[in-house]
């Protein structure tokens, strides 16, 4: 029964110890940051062996290079670790966690006043030993950077270009006219128009209408003309009328009217079918978005919905 009680006791002792000591041990160094500061202010009590098993507790735990705090953890901490060696006399040690530290930061030099001329020198000797591998990890760290800086640029640029041409797209709008072929078959140029081809239809629209005018109106004269007898005197001048004249005057109006109609028909035909040759169903507009607070009123032409026809209106 003692032993059995004496077992326990140890058992709770040891256990207690365990649980002490394990307390202790977070409560210290859970935070490393916290580490390295005691580790530093050993360092200058000059208690070079406390601080240097301190630094090795830290220096031992594995690198993450993604880890951006604990890296520069690590380098603040390597140079007081090299420093608590060179003044332990460990001088092989130290330079080999100078080169270390060399070529994790080859840009490092120790800050003026922070360590002993001693230590600096160390510095000095390791740097000018390994020159050619210290500068060449120097070149690649400063080509990464330029790097690092190029592609910020490139990607500023390309982002300002991008945004530059959602503003110009935000400021114009894309605009779909249909055309219809009904609206084609129209005279006076009425298809060109609708084709945006305004110069042809001026110019079918000119041609039309100066045709049709010079055929109606030599039409009335030739009518005129032939409801006249020759030989009766004419009411203006009480004189007979010569049949001869009046007969010459007759075939030139009926001439002017034929011809007059002939090109009214051509160049009505001509518009038709220049205005289906080139007829596009739709056509696409880019133009500035209207500004708000400003109306704008614009004549549109289109397809009559379910007959046909065509439709003119306005568009605000």
């Amino acid at each position: 029964m003692c032993a059995d009680w004496c077992k326990l006791r140890v058992v709770t002792c040891l256990f207690g110890v365990i649980l002490t000591t394990g307390l202790y041990s977070t409560e210290v160094y859970a935070d490393e940051r916290a580490q390295l500061e005691i580790a530093v202010s050993r360092f200058k009590a000059a208690q070079y062996d406390k601080a240097l098993a301190l630094l090795e507790e830290i220096l031992a735990k594995p690198v993450n290079p993604k880890d951006k705090s604990r890296s520069k953890l690590l380098n603040e901490a390597r140079p007081v670790y090299a420093a608590a060696l060179i003044w332990l006399n460990r001088e092989a040690e130290a330079d080999v966690s100078i080169l270390v530290h060399l070529r994790a930061d080859p840009f490092y030099v120790p800050p003026p006043g922070e360590f002993h001329q001693k230590v600096v020198e160390r510095f000095i000797k390791v740097r000018s030993e390994h020159r050619a591998e210290i500068e060449k990890a120097k070149r690649e760290i400063q080509t990464a950077r330029e790097n690092t800086i190029a592609a910020e640029e490139a990607r500023k640029n390309t982002l300002a270009k991008r945004i530059a041409q959602l503003e110009r797209l935000a400021a114009t709008e894309r605009v779909v006219r249909r055309r219809s072929r009904w609206v084609a078959l129209g005279p006076f140029g009425i298809g060109q128009f609708q084709n945006d081809a305004p110069g042809l239809g001026v110019l079918f629209a000119t041609g039309q209408g100066l045709s049709l005018v010079g055929s109606l109106v030599s039409g009335i004269i030739a009518q005129d003309l032939a409801s006249t007898q020759c030989g009766t005197p004419d009411t203006g001048t009480l004189q007979a009328v010569d049949c001869d004249q009046l007969a010459g005057q007759f075939k030139t109006a009926r001439t002017i009217n034929w011809v007059s109609g002939g090109a009214f028909a051509g160049l009505l035909l001509g518009g038709i079918v220049q205005a289906q040759v080139v007829f596009e169903a739709e056509s696409t507009e880019i133009r500035d978005r209207p500004r708000s607070g400003r109306v704008s009123i614009a004549p549109w032409v289109g397809p009559e919905t379910g007959a046909a026809g065509a439709t003119l209106g306005f568009r605000f």
